[in-house]
């Protein structure tokens, strides 16, 4: 007799047999076009695969109406089994790094976090090249193992140097002047053997004239106290030896005012001041005249005392 809800749930286990088959070939195609791009890869083919064994058991169920299946559809049935409970085991192992994995929301925080952190940085580093340019001055680590040395941005503006380049010692000292070279090559010397740094001052090669190049910084050292590299500041400071310059001969020619002041100058006003005194020990008669010497006293000792008092401070003001 002719079973009509048996060949009903049938065709239902062959629908199913379809809808898992192509589930299966979707996540298939996707896993296949990610290759091993995607952490969760594995996992996408084995879900797939257990996916395409419950197919095959609807199948072999659903054929039963017209076949006797029951040791195929018994074997499948293991398998199904078996390949659950690796599933199983493979997602007792994988589903807590999975809880690591960060929502959508929690990444896009990150990434505006780092977008004004990396905002933020750069407004400093453009403070820093600022800084560096008004004041003149670049950042320099001397690598004492390699004896080479590498330069800040500001580099191009104290000593005419590309930044980022890394410069042999040998290429540094072409730039210094000839007379100036020794000495920096003795300092480096030092600082390696004796592990004793000291700031100093050498020349290079300007537009026509001299800079003059202060440098300072700190020695830095490995585990095992080796001297490894030489990290400071290299700053042009040829406009403040020119204005040291300019004070050393100011203070130059008011020494020499100084001198003449209490020389040319103040000699003759005490040959008045003597004549004064000696026209003092003689009777003057007449009234007028006595005043008159008083007076010039009086004005040439006030004199005195002014140009006493300017050499005071030009000597203190040239010390």
């Amino acid at each position: 007799m002719f079973n009509i809800s048996k060949l009903a749930d049938n065709i239902s286990d062959l629908l199913m047999f379809i809808v898992l088959t192509l589930i299966s070939i979707k996540i298939f195609y996707y896993a296949n076009v990610l290759k091993n791009r995607h952490l969760l890869n594995p996992l996408y083919r084995l879900f797939a695969g257990f996916l395409i064994i419950c197919g095959l058991c609807y199948l072999l169920g659903g054929l039963q109406f017209w076949y006797k299946l029951q040791f195929a559809v018994l074997f499948f049935k293991v398998v199904l089994i078996l390949c659950g409970g690796y599933l199983l085991f493979y997602l007792s192992h994988f589903i807590p790094v999975t809880f690591k994995y960060k929502t959508v929301s929690a990444l896009n925080k990150e990434i505006d976090d780092r977008l004004n952190l990396e905002g933020h940085l750069i407004a400093k580093n453009r403070q820093l090249e600022w800084a560096e340019k008004t004041a003149k001055i670049c950042y320099g680590s001397i690598n004492l193992l390699r004896n080479t040395i590498i330069f800040s941005d500001g580099a191009k503006n104290v000593l005419g140097i590309d930044s980022g380049i890394e410069l042999s010692i040998k290429e540094m000292m072409a730039i210094i002047v000839r007379k100036d070279r020794h000495d920096v090559a003795q300092i480096i010397k030092e600082v390696k053997n004796n592990k004793v740094f000291t700031p100093f001052t050498f020349r290079i090669k300007g537009d026509g004239l001299w800079k003059y190049i202060n440098v300072k910084g700190e020695i830095y050292y490995d585990e095992t106290a080796t001297t490894l590299c030489l990290r400071g500041t290299f700053q042009d400071i040829t406009e403040q030896k020119q204005y040291v310059k300019k004070i050393e001969e100011s203070s130059k020619i008011l020494r020499e005012i100084a001198w003449i002041q209490s020389h040319d100058v103040r000699g003759p006003l005490t040959t008045v001041l003597g004549l004064c005194n000696l026209l003092e020990f003689r009777a003057i008669a007449d009234d007028e005249t006595l005043m008159i010497v008083n007076g010039i006293k009086e004005s040439a000792s006030k004199l005195d005392d002014v140009i006493k008092s300017i050499v005071t401070k030009s000597n203190y003001t040239s010390n």
